[in-house]
């Protein structure tokens, strides 16, 4: 089991920029050079199909990517992270609220008619 969950949100039009933004602090455990940013977050409240202005994480994580997080917090402007213990993690408070408060939402897209 991971030692923590790693939260974390990183402001970004594309998915390319939070990566780049991300890569001297953070990797993918699973899979060392690939980074965690996948999800695209869109402003809160407000439409969930608009586009991403951010992207985040809900990541295992060891000590090491722990130890980065102050660092990537005080780089990038409009980053903030969080930890959660594995034994309490709870998606709706510990992602969809906490994203909330930030002024996040993920994003949704509409399905496309066949």
């Amino acid at each position: 089991m991971p030692a923590v969950y790693v939260i974390a949100i990183v402001p970004a039009g594309t998915r390319d920029l939070a990566e780049a933004a991300v890569s001297p602090y953070l990797t993918s455990p699973p899979a060392a050079g690939a980074y965690s940013f996948a999800a695209p977050l869109v402003p809160f409240p407000g439409p969930a199909s608009a586009a991403p202005t951010a992207y985040g994480c809900c990541a295992p994580c060891g000590p090491e990517t722990v130890a980065a997080l102050g660092g990537l917090t005080a780089a990038i402007p409009g980053s903030a992270a969080h930890t959660v213990d594995p034994a309490v993690y709870d998606r709706e408070t510990h992602v969809i609220a906490w994203l909330a408060a930030r002024g996040y939402q993920p994003q949704v897209l509409e399905p496309v008619p066949v």
